[in-house]
């Protein structure tokens, strides 16, 4: 059926990466068998010239112009052509002139993705990382500095992976290079956290370390109208019962949590966490309703991350990692339930009634 769809069209290939092996071997499959029948197929003067031999010998015709001048080309066409009843087309994508900026050159700023439209000159580049990313879990781009990788990943990569289909959520994240750019780690957080909001994220929680629980980290969260989870020090001042602000590791904190007013901010929620093997954590949020689940929460958290860092260090997936876990307790209540549970009364009742 696709052989047959494909025998009636005439192919532009557009943005695809004609040297991609996966794509040769798609092509070979699906198309070449029609090139009796089929209707002409074209790819653009920014196919590389090793790759142009191949296309040659299955009568893919080279076009000495660019994909980008002949879209641009196309959508003027289309928005100058007059429907049946005299009105002007229903198209009105905007010209890329429209979109250009007075002074396009940025110097030794990069371009990002406000940028996309006036970004050009590296279309290679974009469709062979663009292949890589769908094909492989892990990209990594290298390179010295200045030579382009950030407008290449901002302006040239994040728009097309945002407009895919599926389309990708696309993250920045950079590392603390105060010197040069004068911004701190808590500049980048909040940086992160804006770009969140103007993409629409509606997050349950925002969770980190205590390193980025500035009071004007933790307002800012406010404002965008979500809620905050982060470890606190303990040295930092809290009140609990309108006395006077003291560290919160010298106050009656809960295990199921205790509302303190913390200093500069305001009320929230403190739980105390005793791990068997640790120091005592103290863990705050500002969703002053969270209590019953926050044990479950926190160690699910914690225990997720723990399986994301062995997967990258060892390279075990997380089901197998998890199924390592599982089956050998398993295993171990079946042969001796009485014995597994003994630590823990309740459910060794439960199971005695279940039982009987």
């Amino acid at each position: 059926m696709l052989q047959g769809q494909l025998a009636q069209k005439t192919i532009l290939f557009i943005g695809y990466d004609l040297s991609d092996p996966y794509f040769k071997q798609l092509y070979n499959e699906a198309i070449a068998p029609l090139d009796v029948y089929a209707r002409p197929s074209y790819a653009f003067a920014e196919t590389p010239r090793t790759v142009r031999s191949w296309c040659s010998g299955y009568h893919i015709e080279i076009l000495e112009f660019s994909s980008s001048d002949f879209l641009r080309e196309l959508t003027t066409r289309l928005q100058a052509r007059q429907l049946p009843d005299g009105s002007s087309s229903v198209l009105r994508a905007p010209t890329l002139a429209s979109q250009l900026l007075a002074h396009p050159y940025k110097k030794l700023d990069y371009y990002d993705s406000q940028d996309a439209t006036l970004f050009f000159g590296r279309e290679e580049e974009i469709s062979q990382l663009i292949s890589s990313i769908h094909a492989h879990r892990l990209t990594l781009i290298y390179g010295a500095s200045g030579v382009g990788k950030t407008s290449l990943l901002l302006a040239g990569i994040a728009p097309r992976l945002e407009q895919a289909s599926p389309s990708y959520t696309t993250l920045l994240v950079r590392l603390v290079d105060a010197p040069h750019d004068g911004l701190t780690k808590n500049d980048h957080f909040r940086a992160m956290l804006q770009t969140a909001k103007e993409r629409e994220f509606t997050p349950e929680y925002v969770c980190f370390d205590s390193w980025y629980s500035s009071l004007a980290n933790l307002k800012q969260i406010r404002t965008l109208g979500w809620q905050w989870l982060t470890r606190l020090t303990t040295n930092r001042l809290v009140n609990p019962d309108g006395s006077g602000n003291r560290p919160v590791a010298m106050c009656d904190i809960r295990n199921g949590g205790t509302r303190v007013h913390l200093k500069g901010y305001g009320c929230i929620l403190v739980f105390r966490m005793d791990p068997p093997d640790g120091d005592t954590e103290y863990w705050a949020t500002s969703d002053l309703r969270a209590r019953a689940q926050r044990n479950h929460i926190g160690w699910a958290l914690r225990a997720y991350l723990r399986l994301i860092w062995h997967e990258l260090e060892t390279g075990t997936t997380r089901f197998t990692t998890k199924m390592a876990i599982i089956r050998p307790a398993i295993q171990a209540f079946l042969t001796d339930p009485s014995h597994v549970l003994r630590g823990f009364p309740q459910a060794g009742m439960a199971h005695k009634r279940a039982t009987a």
